[in-house]
């Protein structure tokens, strides 16, 4: 589709969606009914997704749908929906099912339904699928992102989880992997990294209570902690509760905005344990806000090296290199991730600290960092 016809269609599109705004419309989409929050829902369907649209107020048809107490039924085709096969399309959907007593059911049927179904989104591509016995979820059941990568792999029976579970990043890399038994975790439990780096490995017992040692590693596959716990409950460690008890006096003195107390109490804590990048990290937003921008740095590249992930970490650190070169003529940009900035409207920033700025800032951004202000910041400083 050409640009120019894309924003006819779009213009088109918009100017039908104002029109019935107003009225009580039967939204059905792919042939399901969209009845929970449908302008949210019909928000999410950009032109490039659609295939065609009709707006119907035939009386006749509004019956054989079930709802002729609407204005209209408005039927939106998705390309995915169109090009899918036919065999595919007679699968039907939990999304126009009812959920009764635990068990899904076709509408206007007073049998529980025994099948296959698929789950699509509002743009069309697959979002889920599985089996349904008697109106429970049995077997394996998949689900999808938008990109057609599988999310999470679940086994079900009786609607209850038993069997393996798996879950995976959006790029396809393992994210967590474990067990469940009659609906609670049982056994071994792994998480990972983005970067298929081990994260944490824990045990759970028979009644799906975290049991033993359960060990967690930052990205590098260096080991950050070891806890033990004894039936769930946390067994005491004098290095882990000293090293909390001032992180969390830090925290305290933080939000009451007792910067140099809480930047003391967490130097404290990273003398018992000098490998925390969460350490590291909250001294140097406690830094930023006591305007000692240099040494705030310092502590956000120590976090960084330890937690090559750390997503905050890169935001912050650009925002601590902002601040250091515009804390005058200032304005208040950012109280996210627990910092406040203080940032110049109109200042432009040396060529080298740009470089740097827009490399953290673009970096948090594709580890995930969805925070407005850093996107703001991005288009200020970095749009050249």
């Amino acid at each position: 589709m050409n640009k120019f016809f894309l924003l006819i269609f779009s213009l088109l599109f918009s100017n039908l969606f104002a029109q019935t705004a107003e009225q009580n419309l039967l939204y059905i989409v792919d042939s399901i009914h969209i009845l929970d929050r449908p302008q949210e829902q019909i928000s999410q369907l950009h032109p490039e997704y659609i295939n065609n649209i009709a707006v119907v107020k035939d009386k006749q048809m509004k019956e054989q749908e079930g709802y002729d107490n609407v204005d209209g039924i408005l039927y939106v085709f998705t390309k995915a929906y169109v090009q899918r096969a036919d065999s595919l399309k007679q699968i039907p959907s939990t999304k126009n099912m009812i959920l009764n007593d635990g068990k899904w059911y076709l509408r206007n049927h007073d049998q529980a339904y025994t099948g296959r179904f698929i789950d699509y989104y509002i743009t069309g591509q697959k979002q889920g699928e599985g089996y349904l016995q008697q109106g429970k979820v049995n077997g394996k059941r998949m689900m999808y992102y938008k990109n057609g990568g599988i999310s999470d792999i679940v086994h079900y029976k009786n609607a209850v989880l038993n069997g393996e579970e798996k879950r995976f990043y959006e790029n396809g890399t393992l994210l967590q992997k474990g067990n469940f038994t009659n609906g609670v975790k049982t056994g071994i439990w792994e998480m990972y990294h983005i970067n298929g780096v081990l994260k944490q490995k824990s045990n759970f017992n028979t009644n799906g209570n975290l049991e033993g040692e359960s060990i967690s590693f930052y990205s590098t596959g260096k080991q950050k902690a070891k806890v033990n716990y004894k039936d769930g409950a946390y067994q005491k460690d004098q290095k882990i509760d000293e090293t909390f008890a001032l992180y969390n006096e830090g925290q305290e003195l933080y939000s009451q905005s007792k910067f140099k107390a809480a930047i003391k109490k967490y130097s404290e804590a990273l003398k018992i344990d000098n490998n925390w990048a969460e350490g590291y990290f909250a001294r140097a937003t406690a830094k930023v806000n006591n305007l000692d921008f240099d040494e705030a740095i310092e502590d956000y590249n120590k976090a960084i090296v330890i937690e090559p992930l750390y997503t905050e970490a890169y935001a912050n650190r650009a925002f601590a290199s902002i601040g250091k070169h515009e804390n005058n003529n200032s304005r208040k940009l950012s109280d996210s991730k627990e910092m406040t900035v203080q940032l110049a409207k109109n200042t432009k920033l040396p060529v080298a600290s740009a470089k740097k700025v827009c490399s953290d800032l673009n970096k948090a951004i594709e580890l995930g960092d969805d925070n407005l202000m850093v996107f703001e910041a991005l288009e200020q400083y970095c749009k050249n």
